[in-house]
């Protein structure tokens, strides 16, 4: 609360705009025409202390230390299928830098599907090695069922269709549509006492 929390990959905001209550919000995103709607959303809440960066994950432009909270909100699942032979480099370069505008003890947050249409988180076996990297780097998993409720079930059908493709609307029943999601936790590291 009133402190600043750094969004990477924010997107259209769909983070920050979940009523967060810090204080400052830096959000981060590469893509441009994600960054126009982000602002746009930024612009029609009328929040000054909201900012955004156009940028990469691996190289946030954002100073050291900034940040009482860093999160990731479904941003490095992709890098499997971006960067099939190196993504696991490439996690932990997002992963470095979330760690360096964080403050000493700031919590990290990487937030990723477990499975949608699902009522227990699925294994999947392109994520499941993503998620045993971000665990073999000190990041603790909690599942959260983050559930879609709609008016009804023509409307989830039609939603879930457009983002998720037609199997999955093909499969909804009823207007409420079941997900899991995990949040991976991790601490940003203290400073080392300097040697004596």
């Amino acid at each position: 609360a009133g402190g600043t929390l750094v969004d990477v990959g924010t997107g259209t905001r769909r983070i920050s705009r979940m009523g967060l209550h810090a204080g400052r919000i830096l959000g981060v995103e590469r893509a441009p025409a994600m960054l126009e709607i982000a602002k746009a959303h930024r612009d029609a809440a009328g929040h000054p202390d909201w900012q955004l960066f156009e940028g990469d994950a691996r190289a946030l432009p954002l100073g050291e230390g900034i940040a009482d909270a860093v999160v990731a909100g479904w941003v490095f699942g992709h890098f499997q299928a971006w960067m099939p032979d190196g993504w696991r480099d490439e996690v932990d370069r997002a992963l470095a830098e979330m760690r360096r505008v964080a403050r000493p003890g700031a919590p990290i947050v990487v937030i990723e599907t477990l499975g949608t249409n699902h009522t227990t988180p699925r294994s999947h076996p392109g994520l499941d090695p993503y998620f045993a990297h971000l665990e073999a780097h000190g990041f603790v998993r909690e599942v959260l069922r983050t559930d879609y409720r709609f008016a009804d079930e023509a409307t989830a059908r039609r939603l879930i269709g457009r983002f998720f493709g037609e199997a999955m609307a093909a499969a909804i029943s009823g207007a409420d549509v079941p997900e899991c999601t995990g949040l991976w936790l991790a601490r940003a590291p203290f400073a080392s006492p300097p040697r004596s």
